[in-house]
């Protein structure tokens, strides 16, 4: 694919591809959106898409491993779908990923992350849907999400995530929220 220097889009969804993630990508310079969902793609992240304006990078339901290169995603502003979940992803979840201020769809829940959700993040101003269920996160939800006026769903289950959580969005008159999911978040 390394040589389709006009293609826009790569989608290879579904086909139980077992290599890593193509470097050819780079070279794709027109490039703005990436599927490779449910696979069974391994090792890192893609590091080399750095200077590609990507508005979709979808590679959920893999087998990445590693923590996410945030020297990488953070500077793709223009990034509108950020879906990394279910994969084997390590590591914490850093502020500069609040960087993606076009950022409307984040997740990357069924991973391994470590500690607390960043409040850049809940600072993301396009945010329409938040997805990070399924570790054992500690701290408080960012306050920024309940001032998030798109944000539709915010999926945060089976963490350990301090409230009054729900209070917060109940004050706010949030009005576009529907749904919310904290089931089993040790508050």
């Amino acid at each position: 694919v390394g040589g389709m220097y006009n293609m826009s889009q790569v989608a290879m969804e579904v086909n139980c591809l077992v290599a890593t993630l193509p470097s050819t990508l780079e070279n794709l310079t027109s490039l703005l959106q990436i599927n490779f969902r449910n696979n069974k793609m391994t090792g890192p992240p893609n590091t080399r898409i750095r200077s590609l304006n990507l508005s979709s990078y979808l590679v959920d339901r893999n087998l990445l491993t590693g923590p996410i290169p945030t020297d990488v995603f953070a500077p793709l502003n223009q990034l509108e779908y950020f879906s990394i979940w279910r994969n084997q992803l390590t590591g914490t979840i850093s502020p500069k990923l609040g960087r993606m201020t076009s950022c409307q769809y984040f997740s990357i829940d069924e991973n391994f992350f470590t500690g607390t959700i960043p409040s850049e993040i809940g600072e993301i101003p396009a945010l329409i849907e938040f997805w990070v269920y399924g570790w054992d996160l500690t701290g408080a939800l960012p306050t920024g999400l309940a001032q998030r006026e798109n944000l539709t769903r915010l999926m945060a289950k089976t963490n350990s995530l301090p409230g009054p959580t729900a209070g917060r969005f109940d004050a706010t008159g949030h009005t576009t929220l529907s749904q919310v999911d904290l089931n089993n978040a040790n508050f």
